[in-house]
Order: C-alpha cells, then sequence, then structure tokens
C-alpha cells in the first residue's frame, strides 16, 4: 500500500514539475495547465469507480436466481385463486 501511494504522489509531483516548467517556459498559462490536470485526475479516478463496479455489477446480473419463474415446475395457486379487482374512489386529474 504505501508503494502504491508513492507511485501515485510521485505522478502527481512529475506532472506538476513538468506544467510548472511548461508554464515558465510561457507554452502555457497556470490556470490552463492546472485545469488540464485536474481534468484528467478526475477522468482516472472516473474509469477507475466504472471498473469497479463493472466488477461487481456482472457477477449479480450472471448468477442463477434460486427461483424459476419461467418453470412450470414447483408450487402455484390455483389459477381462479387470485383476482385483481382494484377500485379507485375520489380520483381526480
Amino acid at each position: 500500500m504505501g508503494f502504491s501511494f508513492f507511485s501515485v504522489f510521485a505522478l502527481y509531483g512529475l506532472i506538476i514539475w513538468f506544467g510548472g516548467w511548461e508554464v515558465q517556459q510561457g507554452l502555457t498559462t497556470f490556470g490552463d495547465m492546472f485545469t488540464a490536470f485536474m481534468a484528467i485526475l478526475l477522468a482516472a479516478m472516473g474509469l477507475a469507480q466504472a471498473k469497479a463496479a463493472v466488477g461487481r455489477v456482472f457477477p449479480l446480473l450472471d448468477r442463477q436466481p434460486a427461483i424459476d419463474a419461467a418453470s412450470p415446475q414447483g408450487l402455484a395457486p390455483p389459477p381462479m385463486a387470485v383476482q385483481g379487482h382494484v377500485q379507485f374512489d375520489h380520483v381526480t386529474f
């Protein structure tokens, strides 16, 4: 974990150093350099979060449910035992 944090912050330092060099040479402004740095940083964080989300969603989609609704096997209520009668009182639109 320590090496991971060192790598991330060393990369941040290198990017900011290079951006400072570009500002010093007059190739860009500090605002443009900082905007580009933050855009890349936030995009990378968003991609990492999406990768983690995909890793959690696909196993849920791939699992087999305990109850198979398409199968005729198993217990079911008689066809006429379940009836739906809906009544709306005092409904206005």
